[in-house]
């Protein structure tokens, strides 16, 4: 019981700060539709039900004055409906049940100690009425997740409900019923709410670091380069429907959706750029899957950025020269004594090396037509010749490229796989430093021009929460903006609506 009133108070609370339809700029917009949050939380609210009238109340005994009593066969009926989630704060919520109905039964033994010692028998009843009165229970939690741990805290749990809403019934089953019950059974119910909503309360705290270590603010990607594993940056926050008018309005999980890369070494690397795009309210709102992924430039802008982070530098030498290449790395080669005279005349039949370096991420645009263009990538190559004994600088270019990919995506198990062709390449060109004169970049060009028909652009994959399965999947590109509509299943819960049932007697 106490591991699923747990469960119900966080996983049906996954929040970090907080806005209200206010959403900030980001790589990665994640959105929960609020039917589908509306399932899970009565799904969480069934088992809860379930586990908590089948549990093992113990007896009670004690005494008040000369009277002394045994309670004993605690039975408890109880429906919990309309299951809410409310923001409070910048980074506080309430979560509860608007409307709980319940029945605590449970007999009692009572003896009046004085000289007849007369003792009675029968049973009491703690319930509440239904009379257009309502019970809400409700625990309020704080959750901060824009760092690098995670912290909850359950701050308290309360029973509200209005005068009359709840009543005790004593029932004394002897001919005979003379002693006083009422002000003992009003205290037994008593210490019953306040107790239930305290254990709440304290267990929320006491498995918080547990819960805080699963909700990690790195997501890992199944992809690696060169042994460096890909991570996206979920730090962020939760941001309620601007249009919320439901008991579990859609959220959106407004995370920063950047690229990190953890080097063979352990040490995490950081995106150099800032998201700084943010979709109308409407794309993000205006859904009816159950989970929609809304990706901005920046999420592509980082992944290329973690890429290079990744590949540079890079180091070409003469014996990774293939031999199909037209050009050979030898300053003596046709290409080099045309393109620079002066390089083959000073420095004759030189190995060259190239080293690729301090490259400048592109600027990334979508287009609705599906296209991510991308225009500004720089590459800077050092030509270097080994002369008498030193590594020698000859000349430098800025390589320019701007791209046309065509991203074609589709389901892999329970990943969301991105497919990349490339459209078009318009190489550039310009001598950035020369220690041999004027270097002339047409041949360059023509070289890069060349590479197009070899760039093979690697795909990636996106995973979906962990134990869901894609129901189905679509895709639309608006400006700026991929979407990915999804229904999930759970693998291991089944989740339906329950229907709103009155309570059963006992």
């Amino acid at each position: 019981m106490r591991v699923l009133l747990l469960v119900i108070v966080l996983l049906s609370a996954l929040t970090v700060n907080a806005q209200n339809g206010q959403y900030p700029p980001s790589g990665v917009y994640i959105g929960l539709n609020q039917d589908f949050l509306y399932n899970l939380g009565q799904d969480f609210t069934n088992n809860l039900v379930n586990n908590l009238t089948n549990y093992p109340f113990q007896s009670i005994s004690g005494s008040s004055g000369s009277i002394s009593y045994t309670f004993s066969s605690f039975k408890l009926a109880l429906i919990l409906d309309d299951f809410y989630y409310l923001q409070g704060s910048a980074n506080g919520y309430e979560l509860g049940w608007q409307n709980t109905q319940f029945e605590l039964q449970w007999n009692y033994h009572i003896c009046d100690n004085t000289v007849f010692h007369p003792c009675e028998d029968g049973y009491i009843q703690v319930f509440t009425t239904g009379d257009n009165q309502t019970v809400t229970v409700a625990t309020d939690v704080t959750i901060d997740f824009d760092s690098t741990t995670t912290s909850i805290q359950a701050t308290g749990t309360y029973m509200v409900f209005d005068q009359g809403a709840v009543q005790i019934n004593v029932q004394c089953t002897n001919t005979i019923c003379v002693i006083p019950v009422d002000d003992i059974a009003n205290s037994v119910a008593q210490n019953f709410v306040t107790e239930a909503t305290t254990t709440i309360t304290d267990l929320v705290n006491s498995k918080a670091s547990d819960f805080a270590g699963l909700l990690n603010p790195i997501k890992k990607l199944p992809y690696s380069i060169h042994g460096e594993d890909y991570f996206v940056d979920y730090e962020g926050q939760i941001v309620e429907s601007s249009t919320a008018n439901s008991f579990t309005p859609t959220m959106t999980l407004a995370v920063n959706g950047g690229i990190i890369v953890q080097t063979t070494y352990g040490q995490f690397i950081y995106p150099t750029q800032q998201p700084s795009y943010i979709p109308a309210d409407y794309l993000l709102e205006n859904f009816t899957s159950d989970y929609l992924m809304t990706f901005t430039p920046f999420f592509f802008e980082s992944l290329i950025d973690a890429a290079f982070d990744s590949e540079f530098p890079f180091l070409i030498t003469p014996q990774m020269d293939p031999s199909s290449s037209p050009v050979t790395l030898n300053t003596s080669d046709p290409f080099f004594n045309q393109s620079c005279p002066e390089l083959t005349g000073k420095y004759p039949d030189q190995p060259i090396s190239i080293n690729l370096h301090d490259p400048v991420t592109p600027v990334v645009t979508i287009y609705p037509n599906g296209l991510l263009v991308l225009n500004g990538t720089v590459i800077t190559g050092d030509f270097t010749i080994d002369y008498q004994g030193d590594t020698l600088d000859v000349f430098s270019i800025d390589f320019t490229i701007d791209m046309e990919l065509q991203l074609v995506l589709a389901v892999d198990g329970s990943n969301i796989q991105a497919n990349v062709s490339l459209v078009s390449f318009t190489p550039n060109a310009t001598l950035a430093s020369t220690i041999v004169g004027d270097v002339e970049m047409m041949g360059f060009v023509q070289i890069l021009q060349l590479m197009q028909t070899v760039i093979k652009i690697p795909s990636f994959a996106y995973p979906v929460p962990a134990g869901y399965t894609i129901e189905t999947f679509t895709y639309e590109t608006e400006s700026q903006i991929l979407q990915l509509f999804v229904d999930l299943s759970k693998n291991d819960l089944e989740v339906h609506r329950p229907s709103h049932n009155k309570l059963k007697a006992l």
